[in-house]
């Protein structure tokens, strides 16, 4: 659909498309100077859900089950080659299967929208009866088999544009910036549109793979590559891979492009880095710390890397992050950096969230969708610890409330379980609930077991369910075999029931004693009363008191004597529980809260003021933090508080923010925000020298900045930058934006430049879009629309549909 606009408004909307109760009461009575007592209290309980009047909602899906297995595939051999210009993969399988069922006459397979050639047995080359539609193949076998029984079937196929699993990126070599790739992504259950297989996480079989390419591809998949050759009469390269322990087929893999490779031997196991040629000498920056993380995975749960060889792959146009394929993930082509790109982006947590999935999803594996959260909780959590590890508590600790955060956004719309098999299609469970909750739900399991039992836990569970499948009653039963304890109220209340905790804590003072009420304030129709084991601090003139409380409570309140005078009251102030609190106090309160040790309750505090009015006492607390916290997140968040309050007398500051003084580049660019809407020589000469700043993104937004704040002179200044490529052309996608403010002949032939580039870059469509003000312009009118005509055949959707906007406009002006 094509949408005429003026000029500003259509080129405004392009700009803004490349940027998607139960009452119940309980009293324990505690003592801050003395022993604690904890009232031990019993667990509440959920009722009915539905659509929800406060805007979030349960999903209510068919209920899923997992299918029933009438064969059990041991053993898998494929054969692959690829036609590039019809987009179609020619193979050959061959798959070793045995009955689990008596009098067994027919196998049926998935194989999604496949053209099947022949089914034959492999011993005696007997063509097999088959009939084949959209998502199956049944073959019906000359005579039944008993269970136990084993046999071998062979299938030609050909599978002509994969809806999905398989991936062709520009497959005819006609596309100057992107480089031609084959790759795939077989979960939740898309390898079966490539290849015949029984698509599920219950089964797991080894694997043979051979692929067949052209000089110069490189090749990648599971297991190790044992040999490379030409075969007599062909002209293609076949390279072997064999994959000798099982594994289930949603994590079988290739990937073929034309790669650089480097190898190194650590820990017992072959490492293998690809990187694009171009990126070759950053391989070691791209993928450091690769078998360091290896290393504290083994050492923490003390189970060794099960598969002896982990290879690393970038690929094109991934519709992921990463894929944990076993031994080969594969990775978004943004994992490729340069030293610069280093100082703004780290792709660390992305790496270990791959790595731990060949412990936790690959080795261990969740035998249904509805249980995918063991697989990403895991891998979440890890990304989490291996951070604490690399870079100190805090930095845990940020992370896991940006965790919180992703979950809290999601769960103001909807709510469900986490183990959860209502979803419509597996892809459904790809949410934050089982990547964010889950990983938090892990996170409180760990504190609430301790650190030795957790980890002697997880030893249990991985090496019980060792090359196997479990579901969340496998993990409870190994931690309460662990603690001895009864754990069914966490999990319950966690793992099956949907929501979290709204917390409201009050408190009074009476004498030496205070009473502290907290509150569950959530909808409790829909949602259960929470059992959390958490902490009341209390902190007064003299002393600071961490008191262990147990709420199980709609509505308790805790009384504790004191030992000189209370300055505040603070629930969970290391924010290790998964919910919404508020805490007690007012504004004064907060302010004191910026001097707290925790960063958890420095950024709530810092939240919570944002809130308020600003008035001088925040800008002078929010200058303080910016300028001297030790840690980089307190900066950044107080920083951008005061970009959002920004007025001329915080310029002076803002041109103090060099790298000189904030060596976070993450930091400098809120501190450039500062900036925004003042004018001045002074303002002029930081921007102008800011452009040259040591990070990509710095740079970008002081572009961006000077092209709305000094239009007029932007080509003047902006021109060196032309040529200037960076990770995800951040610094052209600024300069299309600054451009795009000028009236300057300069700056239209700029954008016209940037506009008629080749690639898939945000910079383009926003240089076309650009280009629509000058359309009024009748000596330009005509160049504009035959550049418009001309990306109407652009290979990119994306590209095209702004083109298309922008003729259209043209046309009707």
């Amino acid at each position: 659909m094509f949408i005429s606009l003026p000029p500003l408004l259509f080129y405004n909307l392009i700009m803004n498309v490349t940027r998607l109760f139960i009452i119940s009461s309980s009293l324990a009575i505690l003592t801050a100077c003395g022993p604690t007592q904890i009232l031990d209290q019993a667990p509440g309980g959920i009722t009915a859900g539905g659509e929800a009047e406060n805007g979030w909602f349960i999903p209510e899906g068919e209920e899923q089950q997992s299918r029933k297995r009438t064969w059990d595939l041991r053993h898998q051999k494929l054969w692959v080659r690829f036609d590039f210009e019809h987009e179609r993969v020619n193979g050959l399988t061959e798959l070793f299967l045995t009955s689990l069922d008596d009098g067994n006459a027919r196998i049926i397979l998935d194989a999604k929208a496949m053209d099947i050639d022949s089914v034959y047995t492999v011993h005696t080359s007997e063509h097999l009866e088959f009939k084949n539609d959209s998502s199956t193949l049944s073959i019906s076998l000359p005579e039944a088999v008993d269970q136990g029984d084993s046999l071998f079937v062979a299938i030609r196929y050909a599978s002509t544009r994969p809806e999905r699993g398989l991936y062709f990126i520009d497959p005819l070599d006609l596309d100057p910036v992107r480089p031609t790739q084959v790759w795939t992504l077989g979960q939740p259950e898309d390898n079966s549109f490539w290849f015949p297989t029984i698509d599920s996480p219950l089964e797991r079989a080894t694997q043979e793979t051979w692929i067949s390419v052209p000089e110069p591809y490189k090749t990648l998949s599971n297991g190790a590559l044992i040999e490379s050759r030409v075969m007599p009469g062909d002209s293609l390269r076949t390279d072997y891979w064999v994959m000798d322990k099982p594994h289930s087929p949603y994590l079988f893999a290739l990937a073929v492009g034309d790669y650089s490779v480097s190898s190194s031997w650590n820990h017992d196991t072959l490492f293998k880095y690809f990187t694009e040629p171009a990126y070759a000498e950053y391989a070691d920056l791209i993928y450091e710390n690769t078998e360091d993380m290896l290393d504290y995975i083994e050492t923490k749960t003390g189970v060794a890397y099960p598969w002896g060889i982990y290879a690393q792959v970038p690929v094109r146009g991934f519709i992921a992050s990463g894929m944990e394929n076993t031994t080969a993930s594969i990775l978004y082509d943004g994992v490729q950096i340069d030293e610069r790109a280093r100082l703004d982006i780290s792709h660390q947590g992305l790496i270990m969230h791959e790595l731990i999935h060949q412990w936790f999803g690959n080795y261990v594996t969740a035998k249904n969708w509805a249980n995918l959260p063991l697989n990403e909780g895991f891998a979440n959590y890890f990304e989490i610890l291996y951070s604490g590890h690399r870079q100190g508590d805090s930095e845990a600790v940020w992370n896991s409330l940006d965790n919180r955060d992703e979950y809290f956004t999601e769960a103001r719309r909807m709510r469900r379980p986490v183990i959860f098999n209502r979803y419509t299609e597996p892809e459904d469970m790809y949410d934050s609930h089982t990547y964010a909750k889950t990983g938090q739900i892990l996170r409180m399991l760990h504190d609430y077991v301790g650190e030795e039992t957790w980890w002697t836990s997880l030893n249990a569970y991985l090496s019980r369910f060792a090359f196997d499948e479990v579901d969340v009653s496998d993990l409870q039963d190994v931690f309460e075999q662990q603690t001895g304890r009864d754990l069914s109220w966490f999990f319950d209340q966690w793992f099956h029931q949907p929501g979290h905790p709204e917390m409201e804590v009050t408190a009074d003072t009476a004498g030496n004693e205070v009473q502290v009420r907290i509150r569950q304030v959530q909808d409790m129709e829909r949602q259960p009363v929470f059992r959390l084991h958490t902490t009341v601090q209390l902190r007064t003139s003299g002393s600071v008191y961490d008191r262990p409380v147990i709420i199980n409570k709609a509505d308790s309140t805790y009384r504790f004597s004191l030992c000189g005078t209370l300055e505040d009251v603070i629930l969970d102030p290391d924010g290790l529980q998964l919910a919404e609190v508020r805490q007690t106090g007012g504004v004064q309160a907060r302010y004191g809260r910026l001097r707290h040790p925790s960063v958890a309750v420095i950024r709530q505090a810092i939240n919570e003021l944002g809130g308020e009015e600003w008035n001088s006492d925040m800008e002078t607390a929010m200058l303080d933090l910016a300028e001297n916290h030790s840690f980089r997140g307190i900066r950044k968040s107080a920083m951008e508080a005061l970009a959002a309050n920004r007025h001329e007398g915080l310029v002076e500051f803002a041109l103090t923010r060099t790298p000189e003084n904030e060596p976070e580049s993450r930091v400098r660019v809120p501190a450039l925000h500062l900036l925004d809407g003042f004018g001045g020589e002074g303002i002029k000469y930081h921007l102008e020298t800011m452009t040259s700043d040591s990070s990509y993104h710095v740079a970008a937004a002081a572009i961006r900045l000077y092209g709305r704040s000094f239009p007029d002179e932007a080509h003047t200044v902006l021109f060196g930058f032309m040529d200037t490529d960076s990770h995800g052309q951040v610094i052209k996608t600024a300069l299309a934006e600054a451009l795009s403010n000028s009236s300057s002949v300069e700056a239209y032939e700029m954008l016209y430049e940037l506009a008629g580039e080749p690639g898939d870059y945000d910079y383009i469509r926003i240089a076309l879009a650009g280009l629509a003000v000058w359309a009024t312009e009748d000596d330009l009118r005509e160049e504009i629309g035959q550049l418009y005509r001309n990306r109407l055949d652009d290979p990119y959707e994306a590209t095209r549909n702004v083109a298309g906007s922008g003729l259209q406009y043209l046309e009707e002006e």
